[in-house]
């Protein structure tokens, strides 16, 4: 195991116009994020693809894995008689992914390689899982040569098409409840998509003024992807809509891309110099922060797949080349103290984070100096206030 560590600091920010008016802003300089090699043995490639509570999942050797603990301790779910595998989901207890029989079957484990419940639906040529919810599973099958959406629960008879009439081919890559994302080439472009439980029942998110859109990730609120924006891929984020569309495309970049999203924060990459860059967005563009500064100079290419966030921290799951290897390996940055609003730790942010923060100031509880200047006062409580609006 290794770690590189860089501080971030998150401020200053005003963080609500209110207090921004008297000067008054949050400056979270407890936060620093370091980057771990989740498995720097270097024999063989890995790759970090989805992050969960307390563990990351991906491949190991070209086979299914899931890592947790620092230093991190890696689990093989390679199923019996496969041949390559790999996790790319996470609902519960369960894992979902896909493993090679010959042919790539769709899939889920809970924990173990014999756990493994086959999904691949009769007829299909190869399917797969890329997102799970309470409920439903969804990825892509492909049957008859065409690669459609599909949908299962649970097992591989329960397989349903969300295959738009008159795409060339679609592909389901993320889900919650009653819905499910991804993109279709519908109409001479590529359509980012959100369905309602049947291919004939879906909207178009594409931003206005571009006919190629792609949603990669969503939360409950949010879809996340890119979109065609001129002659460049620019990295987005929606709330819905079309017209919620929001470009988080970093200034002097040749492309971005974002694959994942916790409901609040995006993750993703950067394209400069014809080297990918893992990134890290709050909803923004000005938010974007470079995940490749925190790795040593011998990553070349990197991204980020998906992020979590558990009390005040944020966990992101990627990968990157190793230079001297020629291998990529699976990848994890934290964020330390990245959500202090989140004051107690629990759950989210939420109005019991605003009375435990009172409390602790009205205790003089040093945990209370929100704003890091040296003195306990009621600059502290103007900071958090104006940052607990604003969120993480």
């Amino acid at each position: 195991m290794s770690r590189w560590r860089r501080v971030f600091f998150r401020g200053p920010r005003c963080c609500m116009a209110a207090f921004a008016a008297l000067g008054w802003c949050a400056q979270f300089a407890d936060a620093q994020w370091t980057a771990t090699r989740l498995d720097p043995s270097q024999l063989s490639s890995s790759f970090g693809t989805v992050a969960g509570s307390g563990l990351q999942g991906g491949s190991s050797a070209g086979g299914a894995a899931i890592w947790h603990g620092i230093p991190p301790l890696v689990t093989s779910l390679r199923p019996p008689g496969s041949t390559g595998s790999s996790v790319s989901a996470f609902h519960g207890t369960n894992q979902g992914g896909w493993a090679t029989f010959g042919a790539q079957h769709a899939g889920m484990w809970t924990g173990t390689p014999t756990s493994w419940t086959d999904l691949h639906p009769a007829g299909a040529t190869s399917s797969s899982i890329s997102a799970m919810s309470e409920g439903q599973q969804v990825g892509v099958c492909v049957i008859g040569g065409v690669t459609r959406a599909c949908q299962w629960r649970g097992t591989a008879s329960s397989w349903v098409s969300f295959h738009p009439p008159g795409a060339t081919y679609s592909i389901a890559t993320a889900a919650r409840s009653g819905q499910q994302l991804g993109y279709a080439s519908l109409n001479n472009g590529l359509r980012a998509v959100v369905w309602s439980g049947e291919g004939a029942s879906y909207t178009v998110l594409n931003p206005v003024g571009s006919t190629n859109a792609r949603i990669f990730g969503g939360g409950e609120t949010q879809e996340c992807g890119d979109a065609l924006i001129g002659n460049a891929w620019h990295a987005g984020v929606w709330h819905g809509s079309a017209s919620s569309w929001i470009d988080l495309h970093p200034p002097r970049f040749e492309m971005s891309v974002a694959y994942g999203t916790d409901g609040r924060h995006q993750v993703g990459s950067a394209r400069s110099a014809g080297a990918d860059r893992a990134f890290f967005w709050s909803g923004a563009a000005s938010s974007a922060v470079d995940l490749a500064e925190f790795l040593p100079s011998f990553f070349q290419n990197s991204v980020a797949k998906s992020v979590i966030t558990e009390g005040r921290n944020f966990y992101v799951v990627g990968s990157g080349t190793n230079a001297f290897s020629g291998r990529s390996e699976a990848l994890l940055w934290t964020c330390v103290n990245c959500c202090p609003v989140n004051f107690n730790g629990i759950g989210g942010i939420d109005v019991q984070d605003l009375f435990d923060f009172l409390n602790a100031w009205f205790a003089f509880d040093s945990e209370a100096e929100f704003n890091r200047d040296g003195h306990l006062d009621v600059g502290d409580v103007y900071s958090f206030v104006g940052a607990w609006f604003t969120g993480c």
